[in-house]
Order: structure tokens, then C-alpha cells, then sequence
């Protein structure tokens, strides 16, 4: 889906370009301007016009013309772009590419590498669900690398990557909290189970207070839920530091207006190594076990009147997972244009 946009000029097509709407394959057109766009397996991609792209899937597209960059990807996450020639292969990887009129294209590559082979096959104007063209050959990029290919898709010449050529996510910055929005308060919190989820299959969970009550800690199989009654809407923004020193199958957080949990109860992954549906994999980027902090529009993914927020270090075989939130704040953030 679109997240963010910075002054954008869209061509119209036979699909909606509104931002927080879910696309599907097909083709984005945009004149000018620029979009950041989540791809809901993991990735995250800042287009800016004018360009074409076309959308496969979850975690494929082709760029037929313009520049974009990879700008966010989960961990482990492999994400497919393909041109008229070539087809590029990244896992995780931090990345700019641009396909000019004449079919010439750059890749730079910011960090991590990008597996390159030459497409057998143009693909077909009329974007399907999964289509790919054959490919052969195979060409790594490491970070710091930049390549210049003809419209035939063979090597013109190597050069050192710029970033500078690039949209960056820094462009759709979500803006600081307005004035001194104040952290949580877990220590005038009620702290309760979160639904059944909380200690599910009777394993053992738990949480502790902690930084002067403005943060707290899970562990075990623990889903717990504290009550904000907030209005959620588009400019809704959560921001918090991370971290966790054991590794669940889900954590992070989620809002919910009635304690009853189903499917349509979506939650923020932004650790572990269960692949959660519903929002994506896009904030699934924490590793390590230092503090780090997150800044989420969770109002472009859901809206309305929300009761509860949970925290959750969900792991249902062993019950060791541990999670560590602290300065949790909500706000509106202004809309920057």
C-alpha cells in the first residue's frame, strides 16, 4: 500500500492510488512527485516520478521506467525487481535503481547485495499476479557498488554507489511529536491479560514495570493489554524504543476496541521469526539486543476508536520470549506535503 506521499502527480490508471488502500498487480503511474510504498511481505520502496512500476505481488514488481530506492526490508526478506533485461534479486538489501526512456539502467547498492541475471523475456504490459520472465547468468552487486547497464542489459561500467540520486525515507519522515507529548505511564496502568491469548496452551507469562514506569517488560507467552481509549485516525502515530534479549515467535503490538481477538485484530510485528499476516512484515526489522527506536503511522493500516493497546512477546513452544517497551507515545502527526 501507499504510506506516504510528497507532492504527487499520478496518471490515471484502472487502479486507485489512495494512500492506506491495499494495491494489487497492476500499474502505479506517477508524473512527478514521490511515494513510499510498503510491500506487505516486508519491503519498502520510495518511487519518485515520473515512473512506471508495476506491481506482481506481496514481493515482486518491474520497473519499467523512473527511479526508486529500497528503503526498509525485513529481516531475511527476499524481494524480486525486474526491467525489460535484467532481474534483480535482493535479501534484505538496501538498494537505488533507475531505468531511463532509452531502457539503460543503474543499480546502486547502499548495503547488503543484489543477485542480478539477464530476463530471457520482456514482461507483458498487462501486469498478472507472480509473473516473472526466465532468467540466466547471475551477476552479485555488494554495497558501496554501483553498475551501468545498456538497454541490452550487459555491463557498461562499475562506479561507486550514490545514494545521493535516490529518494531516501528520510523524504517521508513522520514528523517529531508536537510539543511534550508524555511517555506512558505503566506504573498508573492497570496492566491486564490481553483476550486468551495471554499464557495460551497454560504456559507460564508475565511482565515487570520498569524505567520509572515508563516502560515494561513481557516474557514467556505473554500478551498484555493496558487502556487508552484513543480515536485512531490517518495521522495516528506510535513511537517507542525496543529491544529484547530472546527471540519469540511474535512481538510487538497491537490496538483493539473490545478484548475479543480474532483475525481481523491486526498486530505490528517488529520481531521474531513467525511470519504474521495481516499488516505485513514491513516493521519485522529489529535484531540484536540493544534498544531502538520506532516510528509507526499506525493510522494509514487501521482507524476508529480503540480501547486497548497489548504488547506482546508471543512464543507458544517454549514460553521464553522477551520483550522491552519503553517511552511509548501516540500523537497526530501533521500532514507533510
Amino acid at each position: 500500500m501507499i504510506i506516504e506521499e510528497h507532492q504527487p502527480v499520478w496518471e490515471r490508471t484502472e487502479w486507485t492510488q489512495d494512500v492506506s488502500k491495499p494495491l494489487v498487480p497492476g500499474w502505479l503511474k506517477l508524473k512527478s512527485g514521490r511515494a513510499l510504498i510498503d510491500f506487505l511481505s516486508g519491503t519498502t520502496i520510495a518511487l519518485e516520478g515520473p515512473a512506471e512500476l508495476g506491481i506482481n505481488s506481496d514481493n515482486r514488481a518491474y520497473l519499467k521506467t523512473g527511479r526508486l530506492a529500497v528503503v526498509g526490508s525485513a529481516r531475511d526478506h527476499e524481494f524480486t525487481l525486474t526491467t525489460a533485461k535484467l532481474t534483480l534479486l535482493s535479501e534484505s538489501a538496501s538498494f537505488g535503481l533507475s531505468v531511463n526512456d532509452d531502457e539503460q539502467t543503474e543499480l546502486h547498492v547502499f548495503s547488503g547485495s543484489v543477485s542480478i541475471t539477464h530476463s530471457q523475456e520482456k514482461p507483458d504490459s498487462n501486469m498478472k499476479q507472480d509473473q516473472t520472465p526466465e532468467t540466466t547468468d547471475e551477476l552479485v552487486v555488494s554495497a558501496g557498488q554501483a553498475i551501468l547497464f545498456d538497454s541490452a542489459g550487459q555491463e557498461v561500467t562499475r562506479q561507486l554507489a550514490d545514494q545521493s540520486q535516490f529518494p531516501t525515507r528520510d523524504q517521508f519522515a513522520v514528523a517529531d511529536p508536537p510539543g511534550d507529548i508524555p511517555a506512558l505511564d505503566f506504573a498508573a496502568q492497570q496492566i491486564q491479560p490481553y483476550s486468551f491469548q495471554d499464557g495460551q496452551y497454560e504456559l507460564p507469562t508475565d511482565y515487570q514495570v520498569i524505567e520509572q514506569g515508563k516502560g515494561i517488560r513481557l516474557w514467556g507467552n505473554a500478551w498484555k493489554k493496558v487502556e487508552i481509549n484513543k480515536e485512531i485516525t490517518p495521522n495516528t502515530v506510535i513511537e517507542f524504543d525496543f529491544r529484547s534479549s530472546h527471540e519469540g515467535q511474535i512481538h510487538g503490538f497491537g490496538f483493539d476496541s473490545d478484548d475479543h481477538y480474532d483475525k481481523d485484530n491486526y498486530v505490528f510485528q517488529i520481531f521474531g521469526y513467525e511470519v504474521r499476516p495481516g499488516i505485513g512484515q514491513q516493521f519485522n526489522t529489529y535484531s540484536g539486543t540493544d534498544w531502538k527506536r520506532f516510528r509507526i503511522r499506525v493510522g494509514r493500516y487501521l482507524t476508529g476508536k480503540q480501547r486497548y493497546l497489548h504488547f506482546l512477546a508471543d512464543e507458544d513452544v517454549i514460553a521464553r520470549a522477551e520483550s522491552q517497551f519503553r517511552n511509548v507515545r501516540i500523537y497526530e502527526a501533521p500532514t507533510k506535503q
